[in-house]
C-alpha cells in the first residue's frame, strides 16, 4: 500500500484526461480531412484518414490503461480514496493538456488553480484520515492482545 498503490489513481486519472484530449484532436483531425475530401472533389485519400484514425486508436488505448489503473486501485485503496486521487490527477491533467495542445486560456485563472489547489488538499485530507484511521485500528488490535 505504499506509494506503488498510490501511483495507480494516478495513472488512471491521467490517461482519463489523455483520452478526452485524442477525441478532440481526433474531431479537430476528422473535420480537417473531411474538408480537404471536399475541397479536392473526391473521397479523399487515404492519408487524410489516418491521423483520426490513430488517434481514436490512441483514445481506446488510453481508456483501457485507464479502466485496468483504476481497477488496480481500487484492488489496493479504499473506494473514496482511490476515486478522489483520480478526480485530482484528472482535473490537474486535463488542464494541462488543455494549456498546452489548445491554448486554454481558463486554465491560469486565480479561480481554477484555487479549485484544483482544494481538489489536492482534499485528496490529501482524505488519505491522510485513511491512514490515520487504520493506524488507530492497529493500535486497538495490539492494546486487545
Amino acid at each position: 500500500r505504499g506509494l506503488g498503490a498510490r501511483a495507480f489513481p494516478v495513472l488512471a486519472g491521467a490517461m482519463g484526461a489523455l483520452g478526452g484530449a485524442l477525441m478532440r484532436l481526433a474531431g479537430t483531425a476528422g473535420r480537417e480531412a473531411s474538408a480537404l475530401s471536399e475541397a479536392g472533389g473526391s473521397f479523399g485519400s487515404l492519408r487524410t484518414y489516418i491521423a483520426p484514425a490513430s488517434l481514436i486508436a490512441g483514445y481506446c488505448v488510453s481508456q483501457v490503461v485507464m479502466f485496468s489503473a483504476h481497477n488496480r486501485a481500487l484492488i489496493h485503496l479504499p473506494l473514496l480514496q482511490a476515486t478522489v486521487v483520480n478526480l485530482a490527477a484528472n482535473t490537474l491533467c486535463s488542464g494541462a493538456l488543455g494549456l498546452a495542445l489548445f491554448e486554454e486560456s481558463h486554465v491560469l485563472t486565480a479561480r481554477w488553480l484555487l479549485g484544483c489547489a482544494l481538489v489536492v488538499a482534499g485528496a490529501w485530507l482524505i488519505g491522510r484520515s485513511f491512514e490515520q484511521g487504520q493506524q488507530k485500528e492497529r493500535d486497538e488490535k495490539h492494546k486487545a492482545t
